[in-house]
């Protein structure tokens, strides 16, 4: 009914909108959005409803099994409902899968295929295309393709400002991974000011993903010039920030904030070994 759609669009909506916000938050929608696609038996909503599942079966869970096991049926159904879109949101989702897994060069191959799909075949698919940036961004940052993560970033933000998308826009400035592409320009202080200048326009909400990964890539800055004490000291209430907020509830998280701390402490022990 035109009820079921609506409640379905509007789950989708807000699951997608919280995807690399607020996980947890995310989660709760994309599990309706699933149930409902699920009972209604409408072919192509299933589809992107386990295209979400994929994305948070690999962000907050540790079973190999089951991410497997979603990929598998995300297929399936993407055979039974063939479109552009669904033929992306199954590139997209192996991209997702392998950057997760740790294969960068597999994610990013994959990640570019869905971008090409979504960027010449379809409408209405802005954050399908942000998402598949931002990882496949990640992906070239872990394979210390660095002047090519540089390229990238700067080319998102200035297409993500023209057009006023917020999300990307801030994401490209903030997140820890891409914005290594200003010290490895020997630019911490840009580092800096873009990373103040996005959190002026995100907004004050501090329980969110984006202030979590400012304050990383700020410590980044901070190790970079040596500052070690001055790292530590802006690590320790931002990890209880995470702690509060549930966000260490979800594995890539917990995983990623544990290996920030960790080398914060051995460089502040260093430094103090010195």
């Amino acid at each position: 009914s035109a009820t079921d759609r609506v409640r379905m669009d509007v789950c989708s909506a807000l699951a997608r909108g919280f995807a690399l916000v607020d996980m947890i938050r995310a989660a709760y929608f994309a599990t309706k959005f699933t149930k409902h696609a699920l009972a209604a038996g409408d072919p192509h909503r299933i589809v992107r409803a386990l295209a979400f599942e994929v994305v948070l079966v690999g962000t907050i869970d540790r079973s190999t099994d089951r991410i497997d096991e979603t990929l598998v049926a995300l297929e399936r159904a993407a055979q039974l409902a063939r479109s552009p879109h669904n033929e992306g949101l199954v590139l997209m989702s192996r991209g997702f899968v392998a950057h997760v897994r740790g294969r960068w060069r597999e994610s990013t191959e994959a990640l570019d295929a869905a971008l090409a799909i979504f960027e010449s075949r379809c409408v209405g698919v802005a954050w399908e295309i942000s998402t598949s940036r931002l990882i496949g961004a990640e992906s070239i940052a872990y394979l210390g393709r660095l002047g090519a993560l540089r390229d990238r970033v700067e080319s998102q933000i200035e297409a993500a400002d023209r057009r006023g998308d917020l999300y990307t826009s801030t994401a490209s400035k903030t997140f820890p991974q891409l914005t290594l592409s200003s010290l490895a320009a020997d630019r911490p202080h840009e580092l800096r000011d873009e990373v103040t200048s996005a959190l002026a326009e995100w907004g004050d909400a501090e329980r969110d993903y984006q202030h979590y990964a400012a304050t990383a890539s700020l410590v980044q800055a901070d190790l970079y010039e040596g500052r070690a004490a001055d790292a530590w000291a802006r690590m320790a209430p931002a990890f209880e920030a995470l702690e509060a907020s549930l966000f260490l509830r979800v594995h890539l998280l917990s995983v990623s904030a544990s290996a920030v701390s960790y080398t914060h402490l051995r460089a502040h022990e260093t430094r103090h070994d010195l």
